[in-house]
């Protein structure tokens, strides 16, 4: 009787331990499931904000992180990446430098590392950074991108065009690469049809809205630049009207003859948007086309008073005064007009000197005072960078 209570004791004791073992086994197999869906979650993350914005609202998922210690770790990087895309680099900074993950994750954590140093500053780590970066992942078109940033912030353009070409082979479908060179080509080169061939290929590759809506208005002003008036039309009326967009739609009219149709844009553009940048500048040039000098003069001193070194603005101002009747101010004005084209080439030439010499540093320093001195003050900021980082 004893033994026979003895092995019903004994069966009952497996019995539970089974079930105990098998509820073990199930919440261990539970909780493996639970943390793959959130390495999962955590990975669809990283990839949206490494390419712009997460699509969700990422706090219950940080915080969740937060409070598990094993995942402490991915909690730092996610954090980082999203301070990051908040506009807040010196934080962003602050997790993404206290982790250092490997694996799969290793490449996207310093691409983020190398941005997050860029824009607090110390481009020299930055530098250092994606040079080293360049070196184990070759073939990876964000990390040419990115040498391609630090190469134009050191004034060597053309290297960094190389680098942008070298993106865009590596991805082809992104579009990025193409619009930066546009931009390029626009802004220091002045060379407007590879501008536009480049704003092509860009979006042939289906950029964001936002980033469209700002490349077809761009694309419209070089085709303005390249006096295809009527294209340049064409491509404003593919996208939404703006203050920026009506500005270029007014110089394609203008440039067509159409007078009247200009002005009828312009006019509510004066009451909404008197302080955008162009809006006085053309309704002088409307003003002048139309007889008015006088009003068009007092535009045209706005306009300079702003800008003193605006080359149109101060052609057209001569023109004014010229329609006036006002001889002596012509004069005085077109004195004005040769100093600033002369500081304007002068700049020109110290850029293409300081092209063909990218440690030079004292070339640099010279392009970033006559920036300050033509008004632009982030060109001016770029090429003191520049300078204070000296030779490679």
């Amino acid at each position: 009787m004893t033994s026979r209570i003895r092995f019903r004791w004994l069966m009952s004791a497996v019995l539970l331990l089974g079930v105990g073992g098998g509820a073990f086994v199930w919440r261990h197999l539970q909780r493996e499931r639970e943390t793959q869906r959130c390495r999962e979650e955590i990975d669809t993350a990283l990839e949206e904000l490494h390419n712009g914005r997460a699509t969700t609202n990422l706090q219950p998922l940080l915080n969740r992180l937060e409070q598990d210690r094993t995942m402490r770790e991915d909690h730092r990087l996610l954090a980082g990446a999203d301070l990051l895309r908040r506009g807040e680099p010196d934080r962003a900074l602050l997790f993404l430098s206290s982790t250092e993950p490997q694996g799969h994750r290793r490449r996207i954590h310093q691409l983020l590392l190398g941005e997050a140093l860029y824009h607090v500053g110390r481009l020299a780590e930055a530098d250092s950074l994606f040079a080293r970066l360049s070196v184990e992942f070759p073939d990876d078109a964000d990390v040419q991108r990115w040498v391609a940033t630090i190469l134009y912030d050191r004034g060597e353009i053309n290297p960094a065009m190389a680098a942008l070409e070298r993106a865009s082979t590596l991805d082809p479908a992104v579009y990025l690469p193409h619009r930066l060179m546009a931009l390029t080509y626009v802004q220091d080169f002045r060379q407007y049809e590879d501008a536009i061939r480049h704003y092509r290929l860009a979006l042939e590759r289906h950029p964001p809205p936002e980033s469209h809506e700002e490349m077809m208005r761009e694309l419209a002003q070089c085709l303005v630049f390249q006096k295809e008036f009527a294209e340049a039309l064409d491509v404003l009326q593919q996208i939404p009207a703006s203050p920026r967009q009506q500005l270029v739609q007014i110089e394609a009219l203008r440039g067509l003859g159409e007078t009247e149709q200009a002005c009828a844009i312009w006019n509510p553009l004066q009451d909404t948007s008197p302080d955008l940048e162009g809006v006085q500048l053309l309704g002088a040039m409307l003003a002048l086309d139309q007889g008015r000098a006088e009003e068009a003069r007092d535009r045209l001193q706005k306009t300079l008073a702003r800008d003193p070194h605006n080359l149109v603005a101060r052609n057209q101002l001569i023109r004014a005064c010229q329609q006036l009747g006002e001889t002596d101010q012509a004069k005085a004005e077109a004195e004005r007009l040769q100093r600033s084209r002369e500081l304007h080439d002068h700049h020109d030439q110290t850029a293409t000197q300081a092209l063909a010499e990218p440690g030079n540093t004292t070339l640099r320093l010279e392009l970033a005072r006559l920036s300050e001195q033509l008004g632009r003050p982030a060109d001016a900021a770029r090429w003191r960078r520049s300078a204070a980082q000296g030779p490679r």
